[in-house]
């Protein structure tokens, strides 16, 4: 895929920063936004900011967001990106694995939460990060997701 500058555009309203994975991964702006609306004023928890696109979203609305970020390429994107977004003020960034237990203790208090684990991406260059873990979702074609 080469990835151009008006898909981002497209996808996401603006001129940020994205590679193929995080364009992949990220979630269309149409969508966030009327995501967001459910988290209104409230302090919120996001998992797995990937290049900060509904972290952005989330900005925009929420009191203010705390999100949490295992890789740190991702991170950086979505560092600037929310910076481009003049919402740098409204967002704390953690560096590591939800996961973790050190992670966990470091969380402020929270009102609501929006989980987006990784595992939108298959492939042979995938790594799910958050193995073993009982709520990844295994696919039944016959019956659709299943956990």
């Amino acid at each position: 895929m080469k990835l151009k500058a008006d898909d981002i555009r497209a996808k996401f309203g603006g001129d940020y920063t994205a590679d193929e994975r995080t364009f992949t991964m990220g979630i269309d702006l149409r969508f966030t936004t009327h995501m967001a609306e459910r988290f209104r004023g409230l302090h919120v928890l996001e998992t797995c900011t990937g290049a900060g696109f509904t972290t952005m979203a989330l900005a925009c609305v929420a009191a203010r967001v705390t999100t949490v970020e295992i890789d740190p390429a991702h991170e950086a994107q979505a560092r600037k990106n929310v910076e481009k977004a003049g919402l740098s003020g409204r967002v704390d960034f953690i560096s590591g694995n939800i996961m973790d237990e050190g992670i966990l203790q470091r969380l402020p208090p929270v009102e609501a939460a929006f989980l987006d684990p990784d595992w939108a991406v298959n492939g042979p260059d995938h790594v799910f990060r958050f193995l073993p873990i009982p709520s990844l979702p295994r696919i039944n074609y016959s019956s659709g997701f299943s956990a």
